[in-house]
Formats: structure tokens, C-alpha cells, sequence
């Protein structure tokens, strides 16, 4: 499990959400393919699972 790539693929996702919200939600399009994210870290990703990411130990403020 590669959980430092889902910390910093999910971090990064909400902060684009972020930085980009006055432009929709600005998470249109986000590039996956930049983290080394196992098969099942990618589908918990795409299907915003947070009972997944919570099993596999996704850092506590990033599930808030």
C-alpha cells in the first residue's frame, strides 16, 4: 500500500477544490495518474470511499 501517495492524492484534490473554487469546483479532470496509488487506493479514489480510506489508515484530518 502506497499510503503516502493516497495522503498526498487526496490532499492535493481538496486543495484544488480550494484554490480553484471560484471556477466551478476545480477538481474537474484530476490528474490520478501523477501518484503511484495501488488498484484499490485508485477505485476508493474515484468512488470517494471514506469508509475505505478510513481502513487504510488515511491521515485524520485529510477524512474530515
Amino acid at each position: 500500500m502506497s499510503l503516502y501517495q493516497l495522503n498526498r492524492c487526496v490532499y492535493d484534490w481538496v486543495r484544488a477544490g480550494e484554490v480553484n473554487s471560484s471556477e466551478g469546483d476545480g477538481r474537474e479532470g484530476f490528474d490520478v495518474s501523477r501518484y503511484e496509488l495501488t488498484d484499490e487506493e485508485r477505485e476508493a479514489f474515484e468512488k470517494r470511499d471514506v469508509a475505505a480510506f478510513y481502513q487504510m489508515g488515511l491521515h485524520q484530518v485529510l477524512l474530515n
